[in-house]
């Protein structure tokens, strides 16, 4: 078994006992155990045996209901949207993006259960702020690499689709036929697909690469999540990136990007980063609406400016794919 195996079996097996425990202050005790459960869900481990904390209805009327109403909620709310991340790359078969997510989780509940048994009390939420800064600073080289290559749709990565499915997959297949036979008028290098598929649409997404297989495509998959990752990429942030985005951490995203650029060299002029380019990278960050500061708007605009310019830089004239993103939904 690998580094990574190894890993995954020892999260997998204390992330069972977590259901069955009452470790932490009583109103964070359904939010670790219900997502303690979820993971397993995920893993493809059947449920064992249910939660030993008191579920929220047996909670006093004057019991916390819901973990997002004070500082260390909305941290917790974000690991929540970042967990959920962890079932589309087990359905790509991605083990150590699990991975990492399942390590995230089993970082806070340490902190949640220390702390609880120590002195009955919680965690600061700044302690929790930079477990999450942490993840995000440490992992988001691979996690860039995953969202703009994607992972290649091969024979054994499929989903039951019914003739329904099939035939809105073979409509969609020949407009996309059609997008590359435009494209490739005024292209000089080979044409490329790309997918980029929520959780919910995988199956569909996994139809339409099937279809498009059976041509000859090259397909490819982009997971399109709500990935705490994402806005250190690519536009479209979810709010939560609020919660930790400062000058340090844009600092640290623009150092991994240019690592993640040099290290993936060939793949640069062949895969997806030039549809990230014309689609994604570079465009402004959502003005309002999104929880993002002025300060912190300024700072995403400046981080896509600088990105941009090194992508540009690094697929320079070797580019050897253009590649068409087609969004399933």
């Amino acid at each position: 078994m690998d580094l990574i195996g190894m890993r995954y079996e020892l999260a997998l097996s204390r992330i069972q006992e977590i259901p069955k425990e009452r470790e932490t202050e009583p109103r964070f005790c359904d939010y670790f155990a219900r997502n303690a459960e979820r993971l397993l869900e995920t893993c493809g481990v059947p449920e064992g045996g249910g939660s030993a904390c008191p579920s929220r209805a047996d909670e006093d009327a004057g019991g916390m209901t819901d973990v997002t109403d004070d500082p260390l909620g909305h941290l917790l709310a974000a690991l929540e949207r970042e967990i959920s991340c962890a079932l589309f790359y087990a359905l790509l078969g991605d083990k150590e993006a699990v991975l990492i997510r399942m390590e995230l989780f089993l970082e806070v509940y340490a902190a949640f259960s220390m702390k609880w048994r120590e002195d009955k009390g919680l965690p600061d939420p700044e302690h929790i702020r930079g477990k999450i800064r942490s993840y995000l600073e440490d992992y988001a080289e691979d996690e860039m690499a995953r969202g703009l290559f994607g992972r290649a749709a091969s024979g054994t990565f499929d989903a039951p689709a019914d003739e329904a499915r099939k035939s809105e997959a073979r409509r969609i297949g020949e407009e996309i036929d059609r997008a590359v036979s435009e494209a490739g008028r005024t292209s000089r290098s080979g044409i490329g697909v790309g997918i980029s598929c929520s959780r919910a649409c995988l199956p569909a997404a996994c139809a339409l690469s099937q279809e498009l297989a059976e041509k000859g495509r090259k397909v490819y998959f982009l997971a399109d999540t709500d990935s705490l990752f994402s806005p250190l990429y690519l536009k479209g942030s979810p709010a939560d990136i609020s919660l930790f985005l400062d000058e340090r951490l844009a600092h640290e995203a623009l150092q991994s990007y240019e690592r993640m650029l040099h290290a993936h060299r060939q793949a640069v002029s062949t895969y997806a980063c030039r549809v990230r380019l014309e689609k994604g990278i570079g465009e402004r960050a959502p003005a309002e609406g999104n929880g993002l500061s002025v300060k912190q708007r300024d700072l995403l605009n400046r981080l896509y400016d600088a990105q941009a310019e090194r992508l540009a830089a690094a697929i320079g004239t070797n580019r050897c794919c253009t590649s068409l993103l087609f969004s399933v939904n």
